[in-house]
């Protein structure tokens, strides 16, 4: 990747530097390898580094944009917007969990229960088989959205005065 710094300016009242740059590459890079660049080649940490726009020219192979190095983490996190800090973070690695052991299949009975069975002989019933472990998505239970409960305001009726009287409504005499 050509990364090249257009412009690079000390904000000493924010503690940062406020750097333009721009990018040449066929394919526009992710925030995470432009940060990575921006932040090496400005001598910045990367983890104090936040790219802030990213522009690809239309038809072009150029990518320009905008990007903060803050000088430590407090003031990065107290002066920056959440969301270009969200945007600029490593994707974390998924958590491996261990799966649930999945019970071993029990043995069914030799002789399937008649489906009436006769009211002397109770067949035992057979234990119900849980269904296998999901993964955390699927186990969650989805529940329906929620509506907040409407209250009921009766209609405002208006004061008597403000009511009209109905007038009669005259039909054309046929001569």
């Amino acid at each position: 990747m050509n990364i090249e710094i257009i412009k690079n300016e000390t904000n000493p009242c924010f503690g940062r530097k406020e750097i333009e740059f721009s990018v040449v590459e066929k394919v526009t890079p992710a925030r995470t390898v432009i940060k990575d660049a921006v932040a090496k080649a400005a001598k910045g940490k990367p983890e104090l580094t936040v790219i802030t726009k990213v522009d690809q020219q239309t038809g072009s192979n150029l990518t320009k944009g905008t990007a903060r190095i803050y000088e430590s983490k407090e003031i990065m996190d107290k002066i920056e917007l959440g969301y270009h800090a969200k945007r600029t973070k490593e994707p974390e690695a998924p958590k491996e969990e261990t799966p649930a052991p999945t019970p071993a299949p029990k043995e069914e009975s030799p002789a399937p229960a008649p489906e009436a069975p006769a009211p002397e002989a109770a067949a035992p019933e057979a234990p119900v088989e849980e269904p296998a472990a999901k993964s955390p998505a699927e186990a969650a239970p989805k529940e329906p959205a929620q509506e907040a409960p409407k209250e009921e305001t009766p209609a405002p009726t208006p004061a008597p005065e403000a009511v009209a009287p109905e007038a009669p409504v005259e039909e054309p005499k046929a001569e």
